[in-house]
């Protein structure tokens, strides 16, 4: 409990929205295929470095997302569009939601993360995200691609958490 308590305060210090940590991940998938990301930073939650492996855009809820409502949905709705711009260029265009849980405990830290499955024709294409951009340059650069179920449950994907989401959003999506 005392790793947990360290972790945690760790993670307000970094901003985090709660001691635990909760994360938001978006399962963006055009047709039958999903987009996902390969990962450019090399720190983690879990002190690994996860750098070219393979993810789903999303990350942490921060502190500034209850900022602009209290509401679960409204911070969930705010952190989806905040990491995809972030991370792949793209912007949420809000819709009813679905959100499938997965989480990681161990000694340190106890981690709950969400897959929200989207269709592409609900977001839009912007500019400057954190890592190109461009979503376009995103693909031309092949840091981010639309991959069928059997290709991207072949990457190496940073975690077998982020493999569960994947797994769990195409038998939703399906």
């Amino acid at each position: 409990m005392e790793k947990i308590v360290e972790t945690a305060e760790k993670n307000l210090a970094r901003g985090r929205a709660i001691a635990t940590g909760v994360g938001i991940f978006s399962a963006v998938f055009k047709d039958t295929r999903i987009l996902l990301r390969q990962r450019i930073e090399k720190g983690s939650i879990i002190n690994k470095d996860l750098s070219e492996k393979w993810e789903l855009p999303g990350g942490g809820v921060d502190l500034d997302d209850f900022l602009y409502t209290p509401k679960y949905k409204g911070v969930v709705m705010r952190t989806i569009d905040r990491e995809l711009q972030e991370e792949v260029c793209l912007r949420y265009n809000y819709q009813d939601i679905i959100m499938i849980p997965a989480w990681i405990k161990n000694d340190t830290l106890i981690d709950l993360a969400f897959v929200i499955p989207i269709d592409y024709e609900h977001t839009f294409l912007c500019h400057g995200g954190e890592y190109f951009d461009t979503f376009e340059e995103g693909l031309e650069k092949g840091l981010i691609g639309f991959f069928s179920e059997e290709e991207a449950l072949a990457l190496n994907i940073v975690s077998e958490r982020m493999r569960f989401m994947i797994t769990e959003a195409f038998r939703y999506y399906k």
